[in-house]
């Protein structure tokens, strides 16, 4: 996929939004990554995005997740971890970086970054999704549009299993959501509390409906959502639902008001990068 090498350019920006600064900064967005091709496709509508909003930027990708950065080198495809573009970086003509997280959580896979010796560049990074109360309550309505009236809807959520089970940032939003749509049920993969309840409360409801609608909390589709929640296997998160209508939305990345919200904390990171 070409997309992995991908840069994108193009025109400048309506002076002053860079004024102060010896050159437009460089864009890096860092993400989890993904071996699949439909992940591809969107990380590439994700990057144009980015582009319109800064169309004098270049628009760099890392992804975080090493062994994903290993299956995609096995199939020829050239990418880099944030630490290799950051130094590739450092070794270039660039004055300034702004980072763009795309992860969903404080402190997912962008550690590697820290480490890093920038030199005499200006740095600045941009929030993940949920990083502030605002974030939150945007985020939730953004979500709310995919909640199917009169039927189960499952929150597919990863998870952490890496901080003891401690999803407490998604269990804050899952409470915002299930409070006011009582036929939301979030099931997590890794940590507390589990799928297990979510799903068997799903296949209850699911009884008269006949129907279930999976919403999945990830900005790319993944091999856990294609096989582990939506594939045949007779334990998928589907067939234990057991409802005869299966649906599922699209990832966040596909969601315009998700993509609001990782580009405003961008354009905020380089509003702080002019202010220092």
């Amino acid at each position: 996929m070409a997309l992995l090498a991908m840069v994108f350019t193009g025109g400048c920006l309506t002076p002053p939004a860079f004024e102060g600064l010896p050159s437009q900064p460089v864009i890096v967005l860092a993400a989890p990554g993904s071996p699949l091709p439909t992940a591809h496709q969107i990380y590439a509508e994700i990057g144009a995005h980015c582009h319109a909003r800064f169309p004098g930027c270049e628009i760099r990708w890392a992804f975080s997740d090493e062994t994903v950065v290993a299956a995609l080198r096995s199939q020829n495809l050239a990418c880099q971890t944030p630490r290799e573009t950051a130094k590739t970086l450092t070794a270039g003509s660039h004055s300034a970086l702004a980072w763009q997280s795309l992860h969903l959580l404080p402190g997912e896979g962008l550690a590697a970054i820290a480490a890093v010796d920038f030199d005499e560049m200006a740095v600045t990074g941009g929030a993940p999704l949920l990083n502030s109360d605002r974030d939150y309550y945007t985020v939730m309505e953004a979500l709310e549009p995919l909640i199917r009236p009169n039927q189960p809807n499952v929150l597919v959520c990863h998870g952490d299993g890496r901080r003891g089970g401690d999803n407490r940032e998604l269990l804050a939003l899952a409470d915002m959501l299930t409070a006011r749509h009582p036929n939301l049920m979030v099931a997590f993969r890794n940590g507390a509390p589990g799928a297990a309840a979510a799903l068997v409360r799903a296949r209850a409801m699911a009884r008269p409906s006949g129907a279930v609608h999976f919403i999945p909390f990830m900005l790319v589709p993944d091999a856990f959502l294609i096989q582990e929640v939506m594939g045949d296997a007779p334990n998928s998160w589907k067939n234990q639902v057991g409802a005869a209508r299966v649906t599922c939305s699209e990832p966040l990345g596909r969601n315009p008001r998700i993509l609001a919200i990782y580009l405003q904390h961008l354009e905020q990171a380089i509003h702080n990068l002019l202010e220092e």
